[in-house]
This record gives C-alpha cells, structure tokens and sequence, in this order.
C-alpha cells in the first residue's frame, strides 16, 4: 500500500476510534451517574477500562499517522489530508483528552482511576509532541492554522 492511501486508511480509522471514544465516554457518564444514586460501580469500572484501551489505540494511529504524513512530506501530501488529520488529532487533544480527564476524576469516587489520571497526563505529553510535528507539516504545506 502506498503511503498516501495509508494515511487515507488512518484518518479513517481515527475517525472511527474517535467516535467510539465518544461512545466509551458517555456510557462512562451514564454509569457514574447510576453509581451515583446507589447502583453498582461495574460499569463504571468497565468504563475506566474502555477508555484506556481507546487511548493507547488512539495515540497509535495518530502517532502512525503523523509519521505517514511525515514520509510523504509537505510537498507531496494531500492539503485536505492533511487538514482532516490535524482537525481529528486537534480534537482529541483539545476535547478528548480532556473529557476523559473529568470523567476519569468523577470515576474516582466509585473506583481507583488515579493511576488513569496520570496516563491521561503522559497521553497530552505525547500528544503535544504530536501536534507540533503536525504543525510543522501544516506549515511546510504552506496552510495556516
């Protein structure tokens, strides 16, 4: 496969994982909400669980992407590409991560998430890694951010 359809296939699969994050993290906030009037905390737990397993496979197709991206080079890389990944990797690090973040303090009074919590912290740190090559690209390309 080449290198453009590859990243073709990771934006896709971004978007997918993305979407079950989204998923994962509103399922998490309904079952606190039942651990909260005094149902059980299994699904909170498998929540916790969920959302871990999403974001390292979220930091590996965006780290895989970038590193695609990165191969084709400025000059050779679709413009629109190019944007769609840094929107759905922007929107991770802006949004996402930090959903997780809240959910993951709330999940805390029904179950051990704090270990999460720092996993959560060393994912924006890779993230931010992330998204300054992705700038750079996006600069070489001569598109604004």
């Amino acid at each position: 496969m080449e290198d453009k359809d590859l990243l073709k296939a990771y934006i896709e699969r971004l978007a997918a994982v993305l979407h079950d994050h989204l998923a994962t993290a509103e399922d998490l906030e309904a079952n606190i909400g039942v651990a909260g009037s005094g149902g059980g905390a299994e699904g909170v737990a498998d929540g916790v669980a969920s959302l871990k397993t999403l974001r390292s496979s979220l930091l590996d197709i965006i780290e895989g992407a970038v590193e695609v991206a990165a191969r084709i080079g400025a000059a050779g890389i679709d413009k629109e590409d190019l944007l769609d990944l840094y929107a759905l990797v922007a929107y991770y690090f802006e949004a996402g991560l930090w959903r997780e973040s809240t959910l993951l303090r709330e999940a805390g009074r029904h179950v051990e998430a704090g270990g999460e919590s720092l996993l959560v912290n060393e994912a924006k740190e890779r993230l931010r890694n992330v998204m300054e090559r992705l700038e750079s690209l996006l600069h070489d390309a001569g598109i604004k951010t």
